[in-house]
């Protein structure tokens, strides 16, 4: 099974690995893969677009690394939903305390 390395983008912590799923696939049947088996990554656009946010601002905040991003070789920079809600959620305690 081979791996693909899945390249943060610079000083956004450790390289994560993601195995490549298209050799040896398990057969899933009817129903699919299990909701959490892979999370997808959406360019910074698309997750602007899906979470309502603007897209500027979203930028800003994968640029000062408050949401992390990933990046494949020189292809553009991706994001994954559930770290955009976690930055949101952090963000909004951080100023009910202030």
């Amino acid at each position: 099974m081979s791996t693909t390395i899945l390249k943060p983008s610079p000083s956004r912590g450790p390289t994560q690995h993601c195995h490549d799923l298209s050799k040896d696939q398990p057969s899933y049947g009817a129903g699919g893969p299990p909701a959490d088996a892979f999370q997808r990554l959406y360019t910074i656009r698309e997750a602007a677009e899906l979470t309502g946010l603007k897209y500027w601002l979203l930028l800003r905040a994968v640029n000062s690394g408050g949401v992390p991003s990933y990046q494949f070789s020189n292809a553009r920079r991706r994001v994954r939903l559930p770290d955009i809600e976690a930055a949101i959620a952090t963000a909004g305690q951080t100023r009910g305390r202030a």
